[in-house]
Formats: C-alpha cells, sequence, structure tokens
C-alpha cells in the first residue's frame, strides 16, 4: 500500500485571468492583447476549482470590447516588448509631437485619457503578476516539502512511528511501513499513485517550473514598475504642458484685447 501524501499544489498552473483566456483562444505569450478585456468590470474571473466562464462567451465579449474600443493607431506603443510580450512604455520627450499642429483642449484631454488607459493596463498587469508570485511563494514550499518526504520514505527500510493530522487540532501516532509507492494530490479533487522514483523526477520538475516561473514573474514585474513609472512622468509631462499652454493663450488674450 502507498503512502498518500499531502501535495495538492504540484499541478496548480498560474491560474490568473490572462493566462486562462490565452489557454482558451490560443493567443500565445502576447498576454498584452488582453488588457481591454481584463480592464472591464464584468471580466470573469479563474480560480483553482476551474472556469466559470465559458469559451464561446470569452470569444464574444473579447471580440466585442477589441472592435469597439480599438484605435486606429496606439501612439503611446513603440516596437520593443519584453520576451512576454508586454509592450515598452514611450517616453514623451515632447508634448508637441503627440498633438495636432492646432491643439485644443479636447486634444490634450484625449492624450491624457489615453496614458490612464494604458496605466491601467500596466497596472492590471502587475496585480496579475503579483498574484502569480503569491502563489508561487506558497506553492514552491509544499512542492520541497513533499519532494523532500518522498526521499526520506525511499531510504526508510524499517517501519517508522510518526504522527498524523486527524483535523486541525487532533493527531494521531501511525506505523509507516516501507512502501515503494505514494500517493500525490494533484489538484481539482485529484489524487493519483506513483512508484517513488517517479513522484520523485515529477515533483523535481515541477520545483524546477515553478521556480523558473518564479524568475520569470519577477523580472515582470520589476519591468511593469519602471514602466508605470514612466507613464506617470508622461502624465505629469502633459499636464503641465497644458497648464503652460493655457496661460499664454491668456496673456496672449489679454495683450490682443489692450
Amino acid at each position: 500500500m502507498g503512502i498518500m501524501i499531502h501535495a495538492r499544489s504540484i499541478c496548480w498552473g498560474d491560474s490568473s485571468a490572462v493566462h486562462v483566456l490565452m489557454s482558451h483562444l490560443n493567443l500565445g505569450q502576447d498576454s498584452w492583447k488582453m488588457m481591454s478585456v481584463l480592464n472591464q468590470p464584468d471580466t470573469f474571473k479563474a480560480n483553482r476549482k476551474g472556469h466559470q466562464t465559458s469559451t464561446s462567451y470569452l470569444q464574444k465579449r473579447i471580440h466585442f470590447i477589441m472592435s469597439s474600443t480599438a484605435a486606429p493607431k496606439d501612439r503611446l506603443r513603440t516596437e520593443k516588448a519584453n520576451p512576454r510580450g508586454i509592450p515598452e512604455a514611450k517616453f514623451i520627450e515632447d508634448v508637441k509631437d503627440f498633438l495636432p499642429g492646432a491643439v485644443t483642449d479636447a486634444d490634450v484631454e484625449l492624450l491624457l485619457n489615453e496614458l490612464q488607459v494604458r496605466l491601467q493596463q500596466y497596472r492590471l498587469m502587475e496585480q496579475s503578476k503579483s498574484e502569480t508570485l503569491a502563489n508561487l511563494r506558497v506553492k514552491i514550499p509544499d512542492i520541497t516539502k513533499t519532494l523532500e518526504m518522498c526521499q526520506f520514505l525511499k531510504t526508510q527500510e524499517e517501519p517508522i512511528e510518526a504522527n498524523y493530522e486527524l483535523n486541525d487540532t487532533l493527531y494521531s501516532r501511525a506505523e509507516i511501513q516501507p512502501t515503494k509507492t505514494v500517493y500525490l494530490w494533484l489538484g481539482a479533487n485529484t489524487m493519483l499513485e506513483y512508484p517513488i522514483d517517479e513522484a520523485i523526477e515529477l515533483l523535481d520538475k515541477r520545483l524546477k517550473l515553478a521556480n523558473e516561473n518564479k524568475k520569470i514573474t519577477l523580472n515582470d514585474l520589476e519591468y511593469l514598475r519602471s514602466n508605470i513609472t514612466t507613464i506617470e512622468v508622461n502624465t505629469a509631462r502633459v499636464y503641465n504642458w497644458d497648464v503652460q499652454r493655457k496661460r499664454d493663450l491668456k496673456k496672449s488674450g489679454a495683450v490682443a484685447a489692450q
């Protein structure tokens, strides 16, 4: 008889809405394409128990939002992007380059609105990555402890006594016989029996993958925060430029009246 080991997180993937959408619609790694969808208040939520929204509804919802909000040209987007497809924020060196010759209040307001939309997109992606990082920080210790237990059981040739949890406040003692198999929780109320060697191999792969995902997520968060700062600086520059423009208009109007 095998030993049951509590390893619920070994097969949990990234449950963020971005990656769920990509997996449903085969959009590859360009998760930035999903930001206009995720900004909507009725965006579906994904959790570990399953996805609550059908693929057909997602396809219709994404098509509607993108067709109704897409701009003919994204003047804030550069050609540069990180390996996950998140575009680099464009720094506005000269505000006039982003506005027509005869600037009106509506032109400035439109540019400020575009900056706010882009800022929300970056912040939403940052939130998604932060949640992914939090999940990984829970998952990695869980996998590590499970792997260590499998390695320990593999070396045991004599029965051992151990405490096991009956509920949150009650423990009992049990005698564990030498075993060649273990049971692993895989998530979604699923448990499978593995030979110890296969269990160790599986857990080792999952641990390496989780550590790699953690490294990637940390890099993405640093990249996103840098771009958020750029957008915030751009917003301040446009606002200050507009204040100065209005002052100049008032001065020129007063001179003309004299």
